[in-house]
């Protein structure tokens, strides 16, 4: 399991493993609070992927530095043709475009209600 898979699951309570070490069968996961509570088995017969929002550059950290690597990608800067498309939606609409700057900053600068990434709002 990826360092960040369960990042950003306030609500978790368990996970439980079905299966040996060698035999990597499913996991399911459970959480909830007084409003929500979901459950989801995640099936290890398929390639899970692990996003940190905000993190244009893969470096493992959410800075002013990966705002600036999007506003120049945004702008079609040389050399940064390349980011990761998935972390840089940080709005997670399908689209990496100048709002997902807008909130990327807002993220930065600590604005309420932009603590968290993805911002779904």
């Amino acid at each position: 399991i990826d360092s960040y898979a369960f990042y950003d699951c306030k609500s978790l309570k368990d996970v439980y493993y079905e299966g040996s070490k060698s035999e990597w069968n499913k996991i399911t996961v459970a959480g909830g609070n007084d409003y929500l509570l979901w459950q989801a088995t995640i099936h290890y017969n398929t390639v899970m992927e692990t996003v940190m929002y905000g993190d244009v550059n893969g470096d493992g950290k959410v800075n002013p530095l990966d705002r600036v690597i999007l506003t120049r990608h945004l702008a079609n800067w040389n050399g940064y043709d390349t980011i990761d498309t998935k972390a840089s939606d940080v709005n997670a609409d399908g689209k990496v475009n100048s709002l997902d700057r807008v909130i990327l900053t807002r993220h930065l600068a600590n604005w309420k209600g932009y603590e968290t990434l993805p911002y779904t709002k």
